[in-house]
């Protein structure tokens, strides 16, 4: 038996083949597939669709709108979100082909495509879109064409969770791939398990090893803005700062540079300096800004023009709030040509957050005539019309969902299909027609007036027609990330515009966009608590986990947060805790989001005392109403206090542009309507601060004034209103 075993033939291993190819920046990529195969696309295919993605992915969106048109039927303002969805989209079916059960393998593809939507938004924000991709039937809709077709798609549903999970489970630990690539799939699975300052350890011992790597440096830079970690920031953009500028087009001298994509490097490492926060990097990151976006405007046209704007202007917006110049801001993020380098970043509302939240607050501190209706159409432009009113449940949405219960039904965002391009459509199908606009004009006897009415008779029932085949076909992938669900920054950036416009008297405390923003705060929260539930065991911990440091600090606004012990894992950050309970008393106080429910409380508590609530005196309900107020500045005192002389709390790693709305506006309201000497005094201080670091900002002077008339100071307050309107309060209002 022995001699028969040993005769009969050993089953050979399976020979794999590896192929090692470098992507856009130069960096490998090992390519693993033990035969070859007709049903997978080529490694180069598979390494072309990749490139596209990093470079959408590290330019925001700008690289993709360049390389592939989205459709306008919905305007110019969808246009850029289809097509980084349309990118996103062929990188997802080429991970899912290449990573499938056939002995092909290339981790870094699933690496290089859900990483970033992690670091960018989190894990709850995957998972929700794993949710939403499940119910679809195709991959492309009927109008798109791929850029590389495949001969055999996979028909299950895109699943972005379970990609990511069985690529680290299979080849964490593989010998074969490249320090880089194992580098990338170990963040990857710190990202799946919310490990974010892990992630970002380990980005920057992969950027010490490959400081060219500009997936890297913006990932990093993606977790240090959602995670408020600044320090990481700095240190991942000055690591790799002297890499990048060896290799500027100064040192060759003749206007080329030896390293691709070298303006979205030197862009990133600007916002990495911006970040930071630091008087003596903001010139350094500001030359470097405006340096690239020189670059992108003298090759806008050209073959080889640069994808930087986007990342650029977020990083001289940054800049130019926290040193408060204003003009210089709202020229960049509201004036047209500004608006033209990042309106066309449409990954994961990168343009939504540089022109909405940014130029609603440069108007307002511009404080020129009219401030607050432009800061309000802004805000309506960039988050009502695009994310709000998709994401609010009513009757409408109830008829389309097929469902009785306004519960049940799903919200607009959720029934939306991809847009196409009607300009191109109708255009084919006019001249398609036995007579075309030509024929008409230069034609025979027939009246031409009639043919012209003809002919827009044509163009329009053309349109009818496109766009009602367009919502007949069943959703595909194509739609659900084309319409995407807004993101914790998103909504972070909407409720803090949206405070500053209430402050300032554009809108009323009982506006419909407040109830319509706590409406999807509550919908977010409870889409991604669905995530951490199999592992935290209390609600409290839940919401936590749910949400991150300054989304937590914002909803707190519009949702009851005061019962939560603590913010952190640890408790150790009692700061934020005190400033989500201030906000959330401020929140009661105004009535924001939730104005019915106040006004029955009320009707309620006037109906249990009778006539009793009518004879009460006027002075009281003042006094008790000033001890509410006076409640609230005391929470932003604490916060502020214990953030100062906390050594490890995240309150000051947060971009200051996010807290000013909280730590400023809102505190100097807080303490008027208190109306108490030591609170005034406060109020007077963190003005102080404010003119002396940001003295060109003409609304920090007016605020400043307020406070110290309000103290009795009345030539000083005279000198800030002058100051104010000397640096252009008012500017641009009506004489007499």
């Amino acid at each position: 038996n022995e001699q028969q075993q040993q005769q009969q033939p050993q089953p050979q291993p399976k020979l794999v083949k590896q192929e090692v190819f470098t992507d856009f920046f130069g960096e490998p990529i090992t390519f693993l597939s033990p035969h070859p195969s007709s049903s997978i696309p080529s490694p180069v295919e598979a390494l072309a669709i990749m490139d596209f993605y990093i470079q959408g992915t590290t330019s925001k969106g700008l690289a993709n709108t360049k390389r592939t048109k989205g459709g306008d039927e919905y305007g110019l303002s969808t246009l850029a979100a289809h097509s980084t969805a349309l990118t996103a989209v062929e990188a997802l079916q080429m991970a899912t082909l290449w990573n499938d059960k056939n002995g092909s393998s290339c981790p870094m593809l699933v690496a290089a495509v859900i990483s970033p939507i992690i670091a960018t938004a989190g894990l709850g924000y995957l998972q929700r879109l794993d949710t939403l991709l499940q119910s679809t039937s195709a991959h492309f809709s009927p109008n798109t064409t791929p850029t590389i077709p495949i001969l055999h798609p996979p028909l299950a549903p895109l699943q972005l969770l379970p990609l990511a999970q069985n690529t680290i489970s299979e080849h964490l630990s593989s010998s074969v791939l490249t320090p880089r690539e194992k580098h990338h799939l170990q963040t990857l699975d710190y990202l799946l398990q919310e490990k974010y300052d892990c992630a970002i350890e380990e980005l920057q011992m992969l950027l010490i090893t490959c400081p060219g790597d500009a997936l890297a440096l913006s990932m990093i830079m993606d977790l240090c803005t959602l995670t408020g970690n600044c320090k990481a920031a700095h240190w991942a953009a000055s690591s790799v700062a002297s890499y990048w500028s060896e290799r500027t087009s100064s040192r060759l001298g003749d206007g080329r540079t030896s390293q691709p994509g070298h303006t979205i490097g030197t862009s990133l490492i600007s916002v990495g300096f911006a970040l930071s926060h630091q008087n003596n990097t903001s010139q350094t990151a500001e030359s470097l800004a405006e340096s690239s976006l020189h670059t992108h405007d003298t090759t806008l046209f050209s073959d080889s023009g640069s994808f930087c704007a986007g990342v650029a202007s977020a990083s001289l917006a940054s800049l130019y709030e926290m040193q408060g110049r204003s003009s210089e801001g709202l020229s960049l993020c509201g004036g047209y040509d500004g608006v033209q380098r990042f309106n066309q970043c449409g990954y994961m509302y990168h343009d939504c957050i540089l022109g909405g939240f940014y130029g609603g607050v440069f108007a307002l501190d511009k404080d020129g005539a009219g401030a607050g209706r432009t800061a309000l159409r802004i805000y309506d432009e960039y988050f009502g019309e695009r994310i709000i009113r998709y994401c609010v449940r009513d009757s409408a949405t109830v008829a389309v969902a097929g469902s009785g219960s306004k519960e049940q039904a799903l919200s607009m965002l959720e029934c939306m299909k991809a847009p196409i391009n009607t300009r191109k459509e109708m255009v084919g199908k006019a001249l398609s027609t036995p007579k075309s606009m030509f024929q008409s004009f230069f034609g025979g006897n027939d009246d031409r007036n009639s043919n012209n009415n003809k002919e827009d008779g044509d163009m329009e029932q053309a349109k009818e027609t496109i766009i009602s085949s367009s919502n007949n076909h069943s959703r595909s992938a194509e739609d659900v990330l084309c319409w995407l669900p807004p993101t914790q920054q998103l909504l972070t950036s909407a409720t803090l515009l949206l405070l500053r416009l209430t402050l300032n008297g554009s809108i009323t405390q009982d506006d419909q966009r407040w109830i319509d923003l706590r409406n999807v705060w509550i919908d977010l929260i409870e889409s991604e608590i669905e995530v951490v539930a199999t592992t935290a065991t209390t609600m409290e911990e839940k919401k936590n986990r749910a949400l991150f440091p300054m989304a937590f600090i914002a909803s707190s606004l519009l949702l009851d947060h005061d019962d939560v012990s603590d913010f952190s894992d640890d408790g150790d950050d009692s700061a934020i805790t005190e400033l989500s309970r201030g906000l959330c008393l401020m929140g009661r106080l105004m009535c924001l989001g939730h104005h019915h429910h106040h006004q029955q409380q009320q009707t309620h508590a006037q109906e249990e005392e009778g006539t009793a609530s009518y004879e009460r005196n006027e002075n009281e309900e003042m006094t008790l109403e000033q001890k509410q107020w006076s409640n609230v500045v005391q929470h932003f005192i604490s916060a502020k206090t214990k953030a100062n002389t906390g050594s490890t709390s995240k309150l000051l790693n947060h971009s200051p542009q996010l807290l000013r709305p909280i730590m400023e506006h809102a505190l100097c309201h807080a303490a008027v309507l208190s109306n108490m000497y030591e609170h005034l005094c406060y109020a007077r201080a963190v003005c102080s601060e404010s003119v002396t670091l940001r003295s060109n900002c003409p609304e920090v002077w007016f605020r400043y004034s307020v406070i110290l008339e309000r103290l009795g100071d009345y030539v000083a307050a005279e000198d800030a209103k002058a100051t104010s309107i000397s640096l252009g309060s008012g500017e641009g209002g009506f004489v007499g």
